[in-house]
């Protein structure tokens, strides 16, 4: 039953602070860049939860199964896109306002930006029914929820404290997310450690950061293709938008860097853990992580993974809507500072977001 009622205190917990943020918006600022008002502690708390989703979490699990320890790079590697980016981060902001195809227009003209808004909003509602997909398999594994409610409900809620708390919603959910991940999977793999052990041959077997299926050109390939993604990602820019100041999103950079490493190799374990127990596990059932857990783990065990995945889900959801929906509105809306700009991101994000859901159907 402790499962239930911690989903359900989680529920309660996303949709009371989007309530209580959208009481928070006096400007088209507020809702769109949570009035550059963030400090250091909310910035890497939303740049954590965004960057944690369900390819971070369930991904570098099953990548454990083929790849051992060496894993741990498709999150290590992030973690080094970011400390590149931190270099980067002031120039962000302080030539950047709201979005990156705005950002991208100011310097290389009014052609790129529109390219740039033009691609990104199409490619990320994809992205999005892809994190709806992932918390309808996580519902349905974990409660036996239908797995058409589950997208339904799961979209409709991420949408609502999204539509209405703006990027101040997106902000302080993404800090109570952030630490709600990082307390659910280090107090499922301590757990595990200590209750539950793997023997020492399985946990030394593939070992990093190099082994017999994962070679140095594997890990230049990943360095080419997911690093630059958090030094030049709109969803990591929009974040910036939102600090305080230059220092602030510097700092801010650096210490989601910092973190990423151990949690690494946290959800790296869990994937191990899986693989020792379950060698022959069959992917198309779903995510090795879920299935195997639910059969090991206490209930208030699977109520905090479960909280664990489903914020980085909507946390990675929410961050991409909102993003999306503020580029279309910059291309039909120069003018983001008026307040029509705040109506118009509505009516986008609902119609963006629906669009998810019925791609994830």
């Amino acid at each position: 039953m402790s499962k239930y009622l911690i989903l359900i205190s989680y529920i309660l917990l996303i949709i009371g602070i989007g309530i209580h943020s959208s009481r928070k918006i006096r400007t088209s600022g507020d809702y769109l860049v949570a009035g550059n008002r963030g400090n250091v502690w909310q910035i890497t708390g939303s740049l954590l939860a965004t960057i944690l989703g369900s390819s971070a979490i369930l991904g570098s699990s099953d990548l454990a199964f083929s790849q051992g320890w060496a894993a741990s790079w498709w999150i290590l590697t992030g973690s080094v896109g970011l400390l590149l980016l931190v270099f980067v981060a002031p120039l962000v902001k302080r030539h950047g306002k709201y979005t990156l195809p705005q950002l991208i227009g100011d310097q290389y003209g009014k052609e790129a930006k529109i390219i740039a808004s033009f691609v990104i909003p199409i490619a990320w509602i994809g992205i999005i029914a892809a994190q709806i997909i992932g918390g309808a398999k996580v519902m349905n594994s974990f409660f036996g929820f239908s797995y058409a409610w589950s997208v339904c409900g799961i979209g409709l809620l991420f949408i609502f404290y999204t539509v209405i708390g703006g990027q101040i919603s997106v902000i302080k959910t993404d800090m109570t997310q952030s630490f709600i991940i990082i307390l659910g999977v280090a107090a499922v793999a301590v757990y595990l450690f200590f209750r539950v052990p793997v023997n020492q041959g399985e946990l030394t077997r593939h070992g990093f950061p190099f082994n017999e299926s994962f070679h140095p050109m594997d890990l230049f390939v990943l360095f080419l293709t997911h690093s630059t993604t958090f030094l030049v990602g709109p969803d990591i820019y929009t974040r910036l938008f939102c600090a305080k100041n230059e220092q602030v999103a510097r700092r801010s950079v650096l210490l989601t860097a910092m973190i990423l490493i151990p949690f690494a190799f946290m959800i790296t374990y869990l994937g191990i853990y899986a693989s020792h127990l379950f060698p022959d596990f069959d992917f198309h059932k779903g995510s090795s992580l879920i299935s195997v857990l639910t059969t090991i783990l206490p209930e208030w065990g699977i109520g905090l993974l479960v909280a664990a995945i489903l914020s980085g889900i909507m946390s990675a959801a929410s961050t991409t809507l909102m993003t999306s929906s503020v580029i279309v509105t910059n291309t039909i809306n120069e003018d983001l500072d008026s307040k029509i700009s705040i109506r118009q991101t509505r009516m986008i994000m609902i119609g963006l977001g629906l669009l998810s859901i019925l791609a994830g159907t």
